[in-house]
């Protein structure tokens, strides 16, 4: 869990394929973390946990961690520009799985960069949904912190 996110996940594995062949079984794993320690122990964990059972293991990282900067002038920014156009402070949320941030950030260190974006149901599964007002509120808050930042 991520300390100061209360009652947010901030790193996770999840079985992604189980199977048998030949007597042969054949387990994957996505391991997933905001946090690049996180990541490391529950790999070595799962290392661990392997090598006792005899298994063979590799190890293919998808997504790097991408660790908050709660100190960003890129964040404040876009706090403000939130509390100017809708009047209230916007809820700050984590997220430790994949995303393009941590991939640019790997490609670009010191980068400094936030995720935005309209409230999405379900992604990545059937009956995916993003929420029409959200969209509209996005491009919102969008247009005004690109105006913040450009003047």
């Amino acid at each position: 869990m991520a300390p100061a996110f209360p009652g947010t996940v901030e790193t996770s594995s999840s079985v992604t394929v189980a199977e048998t062949t030949d007597g042969l079984l054949t387990l994957g794993s996505m391991t997933r973390s905001a946090n690049a320690r996180g990541l490391d122990e529950v790999e070595a964990t799962i290392l661990a946990a392997a090598r006792l059972a005899g298994a063979e293991v590799e190890v293919r990282r998808s997504y790097p961690p991408w660790e908050p900067d709660l100190e960003s002038g890129l964040l404040s920014s876009a706090r403000a520009a939130f509390e100017r156009v809708f009047g209230r402070e916007p809820a700050l949320k984590i997220v430790h799985g994949g995303l393009e941030c941590a991939v640019i950030g790997e490609r670009l260190p010191g980068i400094e960069m936030i995720s935005i974006g309209p409230d999405i149901e379900g992604p990545h599964a059937p009956g995916e949904r993003v929420s029409v007002a959200s969209v509209e509120r996005f491009y919102r808050l969008l247009g005004a912190l690109l105006g913040d930042l450009s003047s």
